[in-house]
């Protein structure tokens, strides 16, 4: 995340498009974001990171539980 950067957001979304968690970001450089299983449940989810409102990049995140 550029160290200049004014705000950064993470969005997490369900596969169908329901946004399900907002985790704002505070530090910048690198760094990362931890998000528990007990947040979400178990499933396949979607998740992407804005930094001064652009969306910077979008992945896939698989949460399992046992």
């Amino acid at each position: 995340m550029p160290e200049n950067a004014g705000n950064a957001v993470l969005y997490v979304f369900s596969f169908r498009g329901n946004m399900l968690l907002t985790k704002t970001i505070s530090q910048m450089g690198n760094g990362s974001i931890e998000i528990s299983a007990s947040e979400l449940q178990s499933g396949m989810y979607i998740y992407t990171l804005a930094v001064d409102g652009q969306d910077i990049d979008t992945n896939r995140m698989i949460i399992t539980t046992e």
